[in-house]
């Protein structure tokens, strides 16, 4: 396992999504000429040194079969609606299949990445001087309706709304209030006509034609 080699893969995947489905974006949101050096910094220094370490400590089984398949699957057949949203920009939402976990429900933890299933790693409030003060345990993710404090308690598809409770992303043409609550790969927008705001793809948003007058570039 390397995770500069890791980190290459991943954002050479994201640029060339971005490149193909969604160049307006790319283009205020990262510079293209930039993005791969960019992406790469950002996956190996925010997310890597706990993946590499539960890597080397038989935590996560890396499957480097699993990663050669989903990046070419991003650079080359994946539809401009899979996966990546404008606010989505973490490795987490490439490739999942290329880091299993292998510490159960109950088994301590220390990145969500090391629990088996789909279990995440919580956190009780910390006891400074405590032994393995920082370490979590694995627990299952709770289902709709369930008490929550932040969306990765929830069961995939579901996030924590401002009541602390699980509800299901909002789909297209759904009200929503704030970007997080729609479903990828739609944002929260403000539509003419409409007083509440609603999720919409940025396909839907970006109408000017080429040719036709702009301001800029989305």
């Amino acid at each position: 396992f390397s995770a500069q080699m890791v980190a290459q893969e991943l954002a050479d995947a994201y640029c060339s999504y971005e490149a193909r489905c969604r160049p307006q974006w790319l283009s205020v949101d990262i510079r293209p000429d930039s993005c791969r050096a960019f992406a790469e910094g950002d996956i190996r220094n925010a997310y890597f040194p706990g993946i590499a370490a539960a890597v080397d400590g038989g935590r996560i089984e890396f499957n480097a079969a699993a990663l050669t398949q989903c990046v070419a699957k991003f650079k080359t057949t994946a539809t401009c609606n899979d996966a990546l949203g404008p606010y989505s920009f973490s490795w987490e939402h490439l490739c999942p299949e290329a880091f299993v976990g292998k510490v159960v429900t109950g088994q301590g933890c220390s990145v969500d990445e090391e629990c088996a299933a789909s279990d995440y790693c919580a956190f009780a409030p910390a006891t400074p001087g405590a032994p393995n003060a920082c370490m979590g345990t694995c627990q299952a993710r709770a289902v709709a309706n369930a008490q929550c404090d932040r969306d990765r308690q929830c069961a995939a598809g579901l996030q924590c709304n401002n009541a602390g409770v699980c509800e299901p992303y909002r789909n297209r043409d759904e009200a929503c209030v704030i970007p997080e609550d729609c479903a990828m790969p739609f944002a929260c927008v403000s539509v003419a006509g409409q007083s509440a705001k609603v999720c919409r793809s940025f396909r839907d948003i970006m109408t000017v034609a080429q040719g036709q007058v702009c301001s800029i570039d989305i």
